[in-house]
């Protein structure tokens, strides 16, 4: 089960499943950068309660 879809990830056998990998792939780059810009915020806010030691 699992090695069929990576099976159809890594080599997609028509047009249409290479455009949903590619629309996959993009759509998951987005939220990669949003985590990035949502960790920068997070830095840039100063933090009231630090890490209790």
């Amino acid at each position: 089960m699992i090695q069929q879809f990576f099976g159809v990830l890594c080599m997609p056998k028509s047009r249409e499943e290479k455009i949903a990998g590619l629309e996959q792939h993009k759509q998951q780059m987005r939220e990669k950068e949003q985590q990035k810009k949502a960790k920068k915020q997070a830095l840039a806010t100063p933090v009231k309660h630090g890490p209790k030691r």
